[in-house]
Parts: structure tokens; C-alpha cells; sequence
């Protein structure tokens, strides 16, 4: 009867108050909201947004990828100054506006044919654990006038042209 009672009370315990504490621990840093718009227009400005909770971490990083590149660097000891962007290499089809961009918001002033591609937010929590979290989106940019024709296949565009050619061949 003692033991039952024993067993009873350290079940309690775990799952009351030790459960608990190592649940907290294993969450960590989450993401809770991130956008990359799927297609932007040729020459349009776009956000891209991440944002997250550290859940009682503290932030170390904010990292903006493309296509596994880097092209935005946020770290947090450097909370007065701007993002590390002067370490980083310009990179081709990134117009980033660092006047209107901060912590997880980014801000592309234009779009050309070169912006398209797969873009990541990672976001990462002081040591000693360095916990990470990342999404991804692919990005389309769509040249303007001809986007009703982008993703037709060649069946379509081919069958569109064989109507054409019958109307016409029909009216002479």
C-alpha cells in the first residue's frame, strides 16, 4: 500500500512539474508566421516576411537565402547598428532595401528576371544550442504582357496554333 502510494506521487511528480520544465527546453524557437509570395510581376517591389517566437531563447541570427545563397544577415549583438550586409556579396536579381527592411521583414525595391528562385529564412537562438529554425518558398517572377501565356503547356499553345492555321485556311 506505501508503494502504491510512492509510485503514485513520483508519477505525479513527472508529469506535473519534470514533464513540464523538459518540454520547454525541447521547444524552443518557432516560426509563426513566414511569406515569400508565390509570383510577383516583373519590376514590382515585394516583402518577404519571418517572424517568430523565441519562446525564453535569445535571438542570435536572422539569415534571408537564395537559392542557398546568402544575401541577409541579421545578428542581434549588433542591435544598434545595421544588418551585416557589407559582409555580404552583392548578389545578382536582390534589390534589398536595408532602409526598409528589419529583423525578420525584408523589402525588395524592383524585381527583373533574376529574382525568381527558392528563398529561406533561418532564424537562430543564442548558444550553446544554436537552435535553428528555417522555411522556404519558391519565388516566380512573371515578365509583363505575356504572363496569360506562363505555365500553358506546349500541348495548348500547340493546339491553339493548329486552330489558327484551320480558321484560317477556312476563310480563304
Amino acid at each position: 500500500m506505501i508503494w502504491n502510494r510512492l509510485i503514485s506521487w513520483l508519477l505525479s511528480f513527472l508529469f506535473c512539474f519534470l514533464l513540464p520544465l523538459l518540454r520547454c527546453g525541447i521547444q524552443g524557437i518557432i516560426l509563426t508566421k513566414f511569406h515569400v509570395p508565390s509570383s510577383v510581376m516583373i519590376g514590382d517591389s515585394t516583402w518577404f516576411n519571418c517572424s517568430f517566437d523565441l519562446q525564453g531563447e535569445n535571438l542570435y541570427s536572422i539569415k534571408w537565402y537564395r537559392d542557398e545563397v546568402e544575401f541577409y544577415r541579421y545578428i542581434a549583438r549588433d542591435l544598434q547598428g545595421p544588418p551585416d550586409q557589407e559582409r555580404l556579396p552583392p548578389i545578382e536579381g536582390i534589390y534589398l532595401d536595408l532602409s526598409r527592411s528589419n529583423l525578420g521583414d525584408i523589402f525588395l525595391n524592383t524585381t527583373d528576371h533574376r529574382s525568381g528562385g527558392i528563398y529561406k529564412c533561418e532564424v537562430s537562438a543564442e548558444g550553446p544550442r544554436f537552435r535553428t529554425v528555417k522555411n522556404s518558398q519558391k519565388l516566380r517572377v512573371i515578365s509583363r504582357g505575356f504572363s496569360h501565356f506562363q505555365g500553358a503547356s506546349l500541348t495548348t499553345n500547340s493546339l491553339f496554333m493548329v486552330a489558327i492555321i484551320l480558321i484560317t485556311f477556312k476563310l480563304f
